[in-house]
């Protein structure tokens, strides 16, 4: 049936009448939820109905079970749970997902216009650490009149003032490689946060060495002291009910406040101190079998395990890979806790040229090994990859950060990514002076979690005609199996780019994207000044997923499909660069105040936040986004008018 012209106007009047006048639950339950998100998200543009409509809990929660891609981790409590999120809160963390995503890999990225924030922390900020998801950072702050350090905690995204410092632990000497984590303790969810520090074994020796650390350009682990020195890892935790309350609760003068405060334990609690006469490299914590461990390197061939509720310590000693290359330097650990192994970076320098060598070792767990004071023979790793570099050697190294689920979890994310397949593991490496970034990603692999004594011929097994010889029935069920990470399936890639040249690289690493910090190269601070920033994403196929991989069962198949279905208007819009780096157009308000350089910069690939601390007033972060919200009206690149 056609419609002239002049009743196009009548019609379209007549249809608008109709659906609205359909009953509410009729409209939540069937007609939005056949639309898309950004149906849904222009439907507020049609009318006042329709714009609160498309803001109750009731729709966005049924939106939040069909979603298939991966969401910012949330603080694992309870208010953070299914029953308590509301339809900002989720509407905000569903559209962030896919704009950031969609943003990070377009062919000019930018942070979201409104979202630059400054922070005044009081104190000179040396380094931040922000938490997965960005709900919380931890500024590492110096007091030069009362030569004291400090580690402050911050809730992020504050409704009344952007960000609040809610905790503060105080340091005689200045911490180093400080890690933090979402992580149980004795059965409080909190955040665990491990830190090394040096001090002298004398009292009247703390002095100078505390005046030592505060000069500039100081490095803990390469200085030879005059006097006798030892080494420590502290480790705190802070209650997630504690932290979640002093955010939700009125100003620090209230009654309500001061009634809390009566009955809530300290903000922080130091639960594990290790002392050692020998510098202490990187760390990484995980969760193990409902108990929290720590891990931490000693030297460049030995780890320590420390469980820091039954307080039993084991040591993995690790031999060199490659004779010719000397002296190994252990760069970066990663604990994968569902396999009860560790993956271990290091790097080396061929002994007759610049070459250089990146070592990607896969360890068994010391977790039932013997104590660090016994003598132990060398462990073999399960699996190894190394890459080779002849014209250049290896700068700054990291690996993707690693949420496991933890058994004490109680946010809205962890029934519904229960059984998916994890994030990739993402080695990064930077060949100093050639601009070239090597980086390796290890995709999960699906395997039975009772594995068969026999290699299975998975081409033969997933035929129906075919009778399963691994003692299974086929198909297997999701709850059947489980995911581990392979090295030796990975490839690795080395990526040139003239945007690089005549500049050292530091890397701020993700799973899947990463921010690449570039600094001049004749600054001669060690905190060296930022001039620009640079998108990374990882522009080739998932190769071991296709060829031995999760994709090869049909749950992930089938999830893939949904997943490419959702994103497809928002990545259409932006378009996808088909390069890895692009340079991350900051504004020009951050540009005038970056262009002394940056003291520190923090970046949470899950949310897109990234914290940077400006030399010329190293008091001030300015906190800004890369994903943009579906509600912000000014900014064109917003969900809703994409």
């Amino acid at each position: 049936m056609s419609t002239s012209p002049n009743t196009d106007h009548l019609v379209r009047r007549a249809f608008s009448r109709t659906v609205t006048g359909l009953p509410d639950d009729l409209l939540i339950d069937r007609v939005f939820l056949c639309l898309s998100l950004r149906d849904i998200l222009r439907l507020r543009q049609v009318c006042k109905l329709f714009s609160e409509l498309t803001r109750t809990p009731r729709l966005w929660k049924q939106i939040l079970r069909s979603v298939k891609f991966a969401l910012p981790p949330l603080p694992p409590i309870g208010p953070y749970s299914f029953a308590n999120l509301g339809s900002i809160e989720i509407e905000r963390l569903i559209v962030c997902s896919l704009t950031l995503d969609a943003n990070w890999r377009s062919e000019k990225p930018i942070i979201s216009k409104g979202s630059v924030h400054a922070i005044d922390a009081h104190h000179e900020v040396l380094s931040m650490k922000l938490l997965p998801g960005g709900q919380y950072m931890i500024a590492l702050v110096h007091d030069a009149k009362e030569k004291s350090y400090a580690l402050m905690l911050f809730v992020m995204g504050h409704e009344i003032f952007n960000a609040r410092r809610i905790a503060n632990w105080s340091v005689e000497t200045k911490p180093y490689h400080i890690e933090a984590k979402y992580m149980p303790h004795k059965g409080e969810m909190g955040i665990m946060i491990a830190y090394v520090r040096c001090e002298a074994m004398y009292k009247e020796r703390r002095v100078a060495l505390l005046n030592a650390i505060i000069s500039e350009g100081f490095d803990e682990t390469k200085t030879v002291w005059p006097f006798p020195v030892r080494h420590e890892v502290v480790v705190l935790h802070s209650s997630l009910k504690f932290l979640h309350a002093e955010d939700t609760t009125s100003g620090s003068g209230s009654v309500e406040r001061a009634e809390l405060v009566k009955t809530m334990p300290p903000p922080f609690r130091r639960i594990a101190v290790l002392h050692s006469p020998q510098p202490l490299g990187v760390l990484d914590m995980a969760e193990i079998d409902g108990n929290a461990q720590l891990f931490f390197a000693k030297g460049d061939c030995e780890i320590i395990q420390k469980d820091l509720v039954t307080r039993r310590t084991s040591k993995l000693s690790m031999n060199l890979r490659r004779y010719d290359y000397q002296p190994y330097a252990l760069r970066a650990i990663r604990v994968l806790p569902a396999q009860h192994e560790i993956l271990v970076v290091r790097t080396a320098r061929w002994d007759r040229t610049s070459g250089g060598l990146l070592s990607m070792e896969m360890y068994v767990l010391p977790d039932k090994g013997p104590s660090p004071m016994q003598s132990t023979p060398f462990v073999e790793p399960t699996s190894i990859r190394l890459h080779e570099v002849k014209d250049g050697t290896f700068g700054d190294v990291g690996i993707s950060g690693y949420n496991t689920p933890s058994s004490y979890d109680g946010s809205v994310l962890s029934p519904l990514y229960q059984h998916t397949a994890p994030p990739p593991l993402t080695v990064y490496a930077v060949v100093e002076g050639q601009h070239r970034i090597v980086h390796c990603r290890i995709n999960s692999l699906r395997i039975p979690r009772i594995r068969p004594d026999c290699p299975i011929d998975w081409d033969a097994e997933s035929n129906p005609s075919v009778r399963p010889r691994h003692g299974h029935r086929w198909p297997l069920s999701v709850e059947e199996t489980k995911h581990i990470f392979d090295i030796s399936l990975a490839k690795v890639h080395e990526q040139a780019c003239s945007l690089l040249q005549d500049q050292r690289i530091r890397i701020l690493p993700g799973a899947t994207r990463a921010l690449l910090v570039g600094t001049a190269y004749d600054d001669p601070t060690t905190e060296a000044s930022a001039v620009k920033l640079y998108s990374f994403t990882n522009a080739w196929p998932d190769q071991n997923v296709e060829e031995g991989g999760h994709l090869r069962w049909r749950f992930d198949k089938e999830r893939r499909k949904v997943i490419e279905a959702q994103r497809a208007w928002v990545d259409a819009v932006y378009g996808v660069r088909d390069r890895p780096i692009a340079l991350l157009d900051v504004g020009d308000n951050l540009r005038e105040s970056f262009e002394k350089g940056l003291v520190t910069i923090a970046w949470d690939e899950w949310s897109g936040r990234v914290c940077a601390v400006s030399r010329a007033d190293p008091q001030k972060v300015y906190a800004f986004e890369c994903a943009h919200a579906s509600d912000n009206r000014n900014d064109k690149t917003s969900a809703a008018d994409a």
